[in-house]
Formats: C-alpha cells, sequence, structure tokens
C-alpha cells in the first residue's frame, strides 16, 4: 500500500494573520500542523477557508477538510493514511475497486452521490468541519472541531443589525485579498 506523504490543497485566507500569532512563515500544511500542535483539532478550527490537507506530526497521520465542505478529502477506511483529494487518488494508491452498493443506491436515490459514500466500497469522503487522526497503531479517532451556530443575535436596533451584517461582510471580502492589497469590488 502507497500511502501519501503530506499534502495540501485549497487556501487558508486568514494565513498571514496565523503566522504572525505563531511567530512562523508556513505554507498550508505546515501551518495547519502548527495549529493542531498547539490544542488538537479544536485549534485547527481557526484557519478559515476552503482546504484539505493530510500532515503527519509525529507518528500519527492526520486528515483535514475546511468547515464549509469546499474542499475534498477522501480516504480508504481500512487505512486512511491511503487518502487524496479524489477518489482516483486513493485507487492509485491501492485501494481495491469494489462497487460501494450503499453509494450506488444514494446516488440513484438522491439524484447525485451523497456524502459520507462514493461509488468504490470502503472509500469515504471527510465530513466538513472534521479532523481524522490515525494513530501509529491505525487507531482512529475522528473529531468535529466545527459546527454552525444558530444562536439569535439580540440587536437593540436595524442599525445595530445592519452594522454588524456589513462589518462581517468587510471583514469576508477584505480577508482574501492580505494586506498588501486594496479592496476592491466583484459581482
Amino acid at each position: 500500500m502507497n500511502a501519501n506523504q503530506t499534502f495540501f490543497c485549497g487556501e487558508i485566507l486568514n494565513r498571514h494573520e496565523l503566522c504572525v500569532r505563531l511567530g512562523i512563515e508556513a505554507d498550508g500544511v505546515a501551518l495547519l500542523s502548527a495549529l493542531y500542535a498547539k490544542k488538537g483539532a479544536a485549534r485547527v478550527a481557526e484557519g478559515r477557508g476552503p482546504f484539505a490537507a493530510c500532515f503527519k506530526p509525529g507518528g500519527q497521520t492526520v486528515l483535514v477538510r475546511d468547515p464549509m465542505g469546499v474542499a475534498w478529502l477522501y480516504y480508504w477506511t481500512k487505512d486512511p493514511r491511503v487518502c487524496g483529494t479524489g477518489v482516483q487518488q486513493v485507487l492509485a494508491q491501492g485501494a481495491p475497486r469494489k462497487l460501494c452498493v450503499e453509494g450506488l443506491w444514494a446516488c440513484l436515490l438522491g439524484g447525485c452521490m451523497q456524502e459520507p459514500f462514493t461509488m468504490v466500497a470502503d472509500v469515504r469522503s471527510l465530513s466538513p468541519g472534521c479532523v481524522l487522526t490515525v494513530g501509529e497503531d491505525g487507531t482512529q479517532k475522528v473529531e468535529r472541531y466545527w459546527r454552525p451556530s444558530f444562536e439569535l443575535k439580540d440587536w437593540k436596533s436595524r442599525a445595530e443589525a445592519e452594522e454588524a451584517v456589513t462589518a462581517k461582510l468587510e471583514e469576508e471580502i477584505v480577508l482574501p485579498l492580505g494586506d498588501d492589497a486594496e479592496p476592491c469590488s466583484f459581482l
């Protein structure tokens, strides 16, 4: 079996801010690894943006997927160290090519593939906002590091609500641009 070493797909939009806070200069994999080393799965939630990654701190293998599920991350359930951002990558590493009946039924009933299933038996997608840790002994542990909040805000006025929403929108628009870029408009 040929397992991936490490990979990162996507973008951490607040990478610069996190690197400054941690006192490091790092790419996506190194940054997620540093966040994970600090406080485990809960700290990975600080990374914002669409990403999927596999990294190996110590003897463990850690798979992480962004909260919204924009980036894809697939793994072989028998050995999650066999993983990739596409089912073909998992198959290329030696996962057996066998039809997944549950995946077929989910696709036929729902009109499209339904996560976490794939058409390949024992190949699944990691759920959005989750970290899968594989120990040296092969033990697997899935932790959800993010859940949507449906908490209602108690704003005093419409103006206060508009101000809060505007501030959040501005933050989300400027964040991907980085510190050295001027904000611009887009459709």
